[in-house]
Parts: C-alpha cells; sequence; structure tokens
C-alpha cells in the first residue's frame, strides 16, 4: 500500500476497496439458472399498496427462519397501508406486521400471515464479499425471462458509525430493492438498499442484520399516519451518498435529518466527515465539535476532529483530540498513527515513537508506520532502533526500506 493511499485511509476513515476493471465477466448461463432455481424458493416479491388498495411500489425480500418471516428494506414498504407478499410460485400472503427494524441502515424484519412453504430460509454469509466476486441479484418482479440481475462487486467499503457497504457493478431495476445479494455458494452476502441513477447498486452487509430492533406492534396504516420522512431514513440515504463520494448531496440530506433532531450526533459527524472529504476544515471542525459536545464518549467524532486539526496545521489541537480518541477506544490505530505524526509536526520525536509503538501494537503489518518510527529513532539520534525498523521493512516495502537505510547512513 503506497503511502498516499494509506494516508487517504487513515485521513477519511473508509474508502472503497477498489476498483474492479471493467464490466462484469458474463455468468455462464447454465450456472446462473442453476443458482436461480436453487435460491427461488426462498425468495419473495414484496408489494405495497395505498389506502385505496391500488398498488404504488413492488421491492423484494427473502425469508430468515423457518417461521417465515422476512427480511427487506423499508424503501419498498414506506407510505403503505397494507403489503402482500408472493413467492414464486404466485401464491400471495398478507403481510401482517413490523417485527424489527434497523432504522438508520433501513432493513426490516416483517411478519407474513399463515405462511405456508417448503422453502428453508436463505443461508446468511456475514463476511462481505471480496472485489471482483461475481454475485447474483433477484429481481423482485419475478419475470421468467429476467429473474435475476447477475453482477460484479466494483467496491467494499467501511463508512463510519454505520458499517460496509457493497457496491456492484450492473443495471439494477427499482424492483431490486431489498432483494438478496446472493454470491455464487447460494449464500446472502447483502440487501439491496439504493439504486443509483446509473442503475449501479449499493447493498448492506448481512453483518448489518444484527442491528435490528424489536418493535413495538403497528400496522401499516399506522405507520404512515406517524407523518413526515424520519430522522434514520434522511441519516441512511445520506450514507448512501457518502458511499457514492457525493459528498455535497449527502450534507444536504443530513441537515435535513437534523432539522427533525437537534441532537442527533451522528449527523453531526458525518457531516464533519464529509467536510474532511471536501477539505472544507474549519466547517469539519465545527460540525464534529457540535457531535462530540452531544456525545462526548466519541472516539471516531475525536478522531477525524485530529484529522481536520492536522490539515489545518494546528498540530496542538490534533494531539488533544486524538489523545481524546485513543482514551475512548485504545485499539484505534488509525489515531495512534496520526498522533504519531502529529507529535513528528511539533518535534515531540519521543512521544511520536511512543505513539508508533502503540499503533504497532494493534497492527504491525503497516509498513510506513515502521518507516516513521525509524524516522522517529534518527531524530533522537537512536542510529541502532532505526536500523532495525529498516530490518523489518525489508521484507515488507523496499522502496520505503531503501529510503530509510539511506537516511540512516547519510
Amino acid at each position: 500500500m503506497c503511502m498516499n493511499r494509506f494516508f487517504q485511509y487513515v485521513i477519511f476513515g473508509a474508502i472503497f476497496v477498489f476498483e474492479a476493471g471493467g464490466c462484469a465477466c458474463a455468468m455462464a448461463q447454465d450456472a446462473a439458472s442453476h443458482l436461480a432455481n436453487k435460491i427461488r424458493p426462498a425468495v419473495v416479491s414484496l408489494r405495497s399498496f395505498d389506502k385505496d388498495g391500488k398498488e404504488f411500489n413492488q421491492g423484494g425480500g427473502f425469508i430468515i427462519n423457518e417461521r417465515g418471516d422476512i427480511i427487506t428494506h423499508s424503501k419498498v414498504f414506506m407510505d403503505a397501508h397494507s403489503i402482500r407478499a408472493k413467492n414464486f410460485q404466485g401464491n400471495s400472503y398478507s403481510v401482517t406486521k413490523i417485527l424489527a427494524e434497523d432504522k438508520e441502515g433501513g432493513l426490516a424484519q416483517l411478519a407474513i400471515d399463515n405462511f405456508e412453504s417448503r422453502a428453508s430460509p436463505l443461508p446468511l454469509a456475514m463476511a462481505p464479499p471480496k472485489v471482483s466476486e461475481q454475485i447474483m441479484v433477484i429481481n423482485s418482479s419475478f419475470d421468467s425471462g429476467h429473474f435475476a440481475v447477475t453482477g460484479v462487486v466494483s467496491g467494499v467499503s467501511e463508512i463510519p458509525l454505520f458499517g460496509t457497504m457493497i457496491r456492484i457493478k450492473a443495471s439494477f431495476p427499482l424492483s431490486c430493492i431489498g432483494s438478496p445479494v446472493i454470491n455464487m455458494n447460494g449464500e446472502a452476502v447483502g440487501i439491496m438498499a439504493f439504486i443509483s441513477s446509473g442503475g449501479e447498486g449499493y447493498a448492506l452487509s448481512c453483518e448489518r442484520l444484527k442491528n435490528l430492533v424489536p418493535v413495538k406492534e403497528q400496522s401499516f396504516s399506522e405507520r404512515r399516519g406517524l407523518g413526515g420522512i424520519p430522522r434514520e431514513t434522511l441519516y441512511g440515504e445520506g450514507i448512501f451518498l457518502i458511499g457514492n463520494e457525493e459528498y455535497e448531496k449527502a450534507i444536504s440530506l443530513l441537515e435535513k435529518a437534523i432539522t427533525k433532531d437537534r441532537n442527533y450526533a451522528h449527523a453531526y459527524f458525518q457531516i464533519g466527515y464529509c467536510k474532511n472529504k471536501l477539505g472544507n476544515y474549519p466547517d469539519a471542525i465545527k460540525n464534529l465539535k457540535q457531535a462530540i459536545r452531544l456525545k462526548p464518549e466519541f472516539p471516531e467524532g475525536h478522531f477525524q476532529l485530529g484529522i481536520a486539526y492536522f490539515m489545518q496545521k494546528q498540530y496542538q489541537g490534533a494531539v488533544e483530540s486524538l489523545l481524546d480518541a485513543v482514551r475512548s477506544n485504545a485499539q484505534l490505530f488509525e489515531a495512534y498513527f496520526m498522533l504519531g505524526l502529529a507529535h513528528t509536526a511539533l518535534e515531540r520525536h519521543r512521544d511520536a515513537i511512543e505513539a508508533y509503538w502503540q499503533a504497532i501494537r494493534i497492527n504491525k503489518d503497516v509498513p510506513e508506520v515502521h518507516f516513521h518510527l525509524g524516522m522517529a529513532y534518527l531524530q533522537t539520534e537512536n542510529r541502532l532502533m532505526a536500523y532495525e525498523e529498516y530490518k523489518v521493512l525489508k521484507n515488507m516495502n523496499k522502496h520505503l526500506a531503501s529510503k530509510l537505510f539511506k537516511m540512516i547512513y547519510q
């Protein structure tokens, strides 16, 4: 990993792991057909109806347990008075209630009335897929000619305070929202949650299902009567725009979420994160400070604030914020690394050495940390220890090892 890419990762917390080149390779037709036949008993089409019984939206879902409960995305049934689920055989069932929700992610677990199916639950893979991995997404229209859309994973990102987002290169219809993302082993690796204007898909990792929280029983018409778009929905849409690197648009939605709740610490944080990405560090500092005021024990907030200070060359402010970050989370590798860089900028080389060693305690496999540790040793005239870091670097990054060696013996 080159220093520029690593530094970008450290500063901004989450970067896509990076683009798969070109379009998805065409999956062998017989393999795709076999996989579709294997999983379709566990997949349903969900249709939402207004108060007059008119269908106005459609999406997908899949069976999560032997009782027949369904996982989908809340976009499928937003504003619905009633919902019906249909399996691939054409049997239709009433969706009676929401059992659990992940409000910020938009995931929901639904109960089906008198669901009679022999289908086993769709198996889950909690680990996200790898870049360039082939996947399949079920089209909830159950069109016999287009039952599934095949594609390739073009990116996997870790969004701070949110989790893993999977980007998929293909052309998806909107009816794929809520549908499972299937790997070639027939396991669900994600749930389709956002489709860009160009048809590219964004899915939440199945690990996000751990965030489902049981909710008070409520009919869909009662839910609709609450009025307005919930703050979590605006926040979640903002997150997907962050994943698509549309930071200005994300800020607009996150600011709308704050109008719903002036104490929404996570929204202030994400605005600060976006401002950091855009290089607007003064505004990032303002928003991150507000997030921390609302949530003092907030390691991610302190870390991003430290980065904003660092980029403004306010190194003492960076040190203080990064120390707050590691006090809240002693395993925050990036914060220790940046703390070392901030101490170095202030010519506190012994403090920098301690910070780099703490980073290495957490992750010893990042060559840039060993390089900067070696540099800090040279600043304290400890050539012997600098040479020890050179020996480590020889097997990790020959370019950085050579650079450090020249500095030791210049």
